[in-house]
């Protein structure tokens, strides 16, 4: 039981990782955007 549970932790610690340019890429273009639109509202 614990075995397995130690595989499956890290394949998902693994597929994190593949996925984190994923997040920063999606985080960027938030910040790009929340930039935008700071300046275009004037606040």
């Amino acid at each position: 039981m614990g075995a397995g549970l130690a595989v499956l932790e890290t394949v998902s610690a693994k597929q994190r990782l593949f996925r984190v340019p994923e997040y920063l890429g999606t985080a960027f273009l938030l910040a790009v955007l929340a930039i935008l639109l700071h300046y275009l509202l004037g606040s």
